[in-house]
């Protein structure tokens, strides 16, 4: 099943160096949603085990490499969505470039969906 989702070479790399570092190099990455931030809600990323997907409530796929879970409820709010990472003189960071938002806080971490009032 494809979640319409696209993870950019960087941010592929720099998923691989998190699992490295923390030891857990058969993680799959949780990518959501939580209500909050300055625009509605904020992008959520994590790292879990999969024995930890639960059947009938997430969605899983491979996106370049990378398996990628989702809870199905929250797809329509990340179709679509690219994962970046970028660094720059104090650190780097995930970036999420979401054509989906109506609009997005000026840091980029919290977004108001298209289908969705102000």
């Amino acid at each position: 099943m494809s979640l319409n989702l696209r993870l950019t070479p960087a941010a592929v790399t720099a998923i691989h160096h998190w699992q490295m570092r923390i030891g857990q190099e058969h993680t799959c990455l949780r990518l959501g949603v939580a209500a909050g931030g300055c625009a509605g809600y904020v992008y959520t990323l994590d790292l879990e085990y999969p024995d930890t997907i639960r059947s009938g409530i997430d969605l899983v796929t491979e996106v370049t490499g990378i398996t990628v879970v989702i809870r199905a409820d929250q797809q329509r709010l990340l179709a679509g969505l690219t994962l970046d990472y970028t660094e720059d003189l104090v650190g780097g960071s995930f970036r999420f470039n979401h054509p989906g938002a109506r609009q997005t806080c000026s840091c980029g971490q919290s977004f108001t969906p298209a289908t969705e009032s102000p």
